[in-house]
């Protein structure tokens, strides 16, 4: 965002004859949509997927804690939930609440069948 703001300054300064002469910010300023993942591809995709990893791991491990999950399932739910969406990454649109969905539904998983709990298995 910062980049097509500073670019569009630089552009507009250029075809202006004079240095010195102030650009309103009004008329350079046009909200830029930030691409979902699935229109990123590549490199891209991964930073996208790593920026919302560091981001949102720690909201969505007090999410399965305040659903039932104590401090190291909540971790390891949380984790899995990541997992499951790294594939995906392409195809989901709003990831924060594609990965709470999916964390709420390991717990209930590991809510039911405490044997999973048990040997750590989903």
């Amino acid at each position: 965002m910062v980049a097509v703001l500073a670019d569009r300054i630089e552009r507009s300064a250029q075809e202006d004859d004079t240095t010195t002469a102030s650009v309103p910010l009004a008329s350079i300023w046009v909200p830029v949509e930030t691409p979902t993942a699935g229109e990123c591809s590549g490199e891209a995709l991964k930073t996208d997927f790593a920026n919302c990893y560091v981001k949102e791991l720690p909201s969505l491990a007090w999410f399965v804690m305040s659903l039932g999950a104590n401090v190291h399932e909540a971790a390891d739910i949380a984790q899995s939930a990541f997992v499951e969406a790294f594939p995906k990454w392409d195809s989901i649109r709003h990831p924060r609440a594609w990965l709470r969905q999916v964390a709420g539904r390991i717990l209930q998983c590991l809510l039911r069948w405490p044997t999973c709990r048990r040997n750590n298995v989903r």
